[in-house]
């Protein structure tokens, strides 16, 4: 299955992926969302300044080799998606 990765926007959390993701579709997909690393109006938001955008990468890639232990994780079709600040993030 492909994974698409879900970056929050400021002020959001990792939870934002069940409002976010069933618009795209509800099958033949997996997804899963990290959450912001410093605390912001009631939410949170990507400090990638202060944590580098290497050390996030690492974190994700632990992420994606644990999902990848219990699911049919097609590796070559992994999409980073975000909104605002999360956006940025993917990007990066």
């Amino acid at each position: 299955y492909p994974l698409i990765v879900w970056f929050h926007e400021a002020g959001g959390s990792e939870e934002d992926i069940f409002r976010i993701l069933p618009e795209i579709s509800e099958r033949n997909y997996l997804a899963m969302a990290l959450r912001g690393d410093r605390e912001v109006d009631g939410g949170f938001e990507w400090s990638a300044a202060e944590i580098g955008v290497a050390a996030l990468a690492e974190k994700l890639e632990a992420a994606i080799d644990r999902l990848a232990e219990k699911f049919a994780l097609h590796r070559d079709r992994i999409y980073l998606a975000g909104t605002g600040s999360g956006g940025t993030i993917a990007m990066e």
